[in-house]
């Protein structure tokens, strides 16, 4: 994603400056966008919210630290061979082995904890909501056996268990759609 988004930016071809990717993506990147010019947005993990942030702000590239890269100009899925393709012609266009072009970002440290809470609330600033919809009320287990607590998204909110709009009538049948 490094190498695709800072090339573009550099041509003037990413759209308002901007990569999506998700809350998993290493810092590094943000910093050799910030770096450049540029900058990175973030969303929930899964390339449907990548996807939907690319829409709702009309960008070109965004991704996931997985290697789900979606090229906006080509496709609207993660394709691992537009990407490729998209390093080939960036690698055949600067004559750079792409050994030089990786050196355009430094992988910072990280780390994913999981971390047992008491009580989800507002995660400031991130879009984030947390509530109890039917299914958790009424004791459906995740496949953990742990209680179900709905992540819910601002400002279209959507329960993340059964996808219906965030409201105290949210239910599901055990399953997320």
């Amino acid at each position: 994603m490094a190498i695709i988004a800072l090339e573009r930016l550099a041509n003037g071809t990413l759209p308002k400056k901007t990569l999506a990717t998700t809350v998993m993506s290493n810092a590094g990147l943000d910093a050799a966008l910030e770096a450049a010019g540029g900058k990175t947005v973030r969303t929930a993990v899964g390339d449907q919210n990548v996807l939907a942030a690319m829409l709702k702000l009309d960008l070109t590239v965004g991704g996931e630290q997985s290697g789900h890269i979606i090229m906006r100009d080509y496709s609207t899925t993660g394709d691992g061979l537009i990407a490729a393709l998209q390093i080939l012609r960036v690698m055949k266009t600067t004559g750079k082995p792409l050994s030089e072009l990786a050196r355009c970002w430094t992988r910072f440290p990280q780390m994913l904890t999981n971390i047992v809470v008491r009580e989800k609330k507002t995660a400031g600033g991130t879009g984030w909501h947390w509530a109890s919809c039917r299914a958790s009320r009424s004791g459906v287990k995740n496949r953990k056996g742990g209680r179900i607590l709905c992540a819910i998204r601002a400002p279209n909110p959507k329960c993340d268990y059964c996808w219906k709009d965030a409201t105290p009538d949210c239910s599901s049948n055990g399953t997320k759609k």
